[in-house]
């Protein structure tokens, strides 16, 4: 898996981190259903088994800090939403964009000069570009590398 962020060194979470946290989650699990998840047995170990990978990328995640720069791409589709990450990151402050409702990709504008005789029409002033490796969502949006300054919103 490619991660798009760095850890500082002595955040790393362990195995042990993970571990702990996935037994954490199975208690309060096996809280509320005891019978679906038993406190000891294959099914824990399965569960634990299944989800470590899980836990493990969502504990890198809150401890990473985002890249300076990811490698962008010219962006041609005609679907999501673009727009400034200052209002993106204001939306998800005000609680008007949730993990729920979608997530985004980091884009860069550039702008460029018209050429004589060139309509603006046709050929915009602008260059976006992209990466489309890197999703981040609401909640991750300390994860946002540090040159970005759109965003492509995607719906669910």
């Amino acid at each position: 898996m490619i991660e798009y962020f760095t850890i500082p060194d002595g955040k790393v979470p362990t195995k042990q981190n993970v571990l702990d946290a996935l037994t954490r989650a199975y208690d309060r699990l096996h809280t509320k259903e005891p019978t679906r998840y038993p406190k000891h047995g294959p099914v824990r170990k399965d569960w634990c088994d299944f989800n470590y990978q899980t836990f493990l990328t969502a504990m890198r995640q809150r401890v990473g800090e985002p890249l300076d720069t990811v490698p962008y791409v010219p962006w041609e589709e005609d679907c999501g939403d673009t727009m400034p990450i200052e209002e993106w990151l204001e939306a998800v402050e005000m609680g008007l964009f949730i993990d729920y409702d979608g997530f985004c990709h980091p884009a860069k504008m550039e702008y460029m000069e018209y050429k004589d005789g060139l309509n603006p029409r046709i050929y915009p002033c602008y260059a976006l570009h992209y990466d489309p490796d890197v999703t981040i969502s609401p909640s991750r949006k300390h994860l946002m590398p540090k040159d970005a300054n759109h965003v492509i919103w995607y719906n669910r």
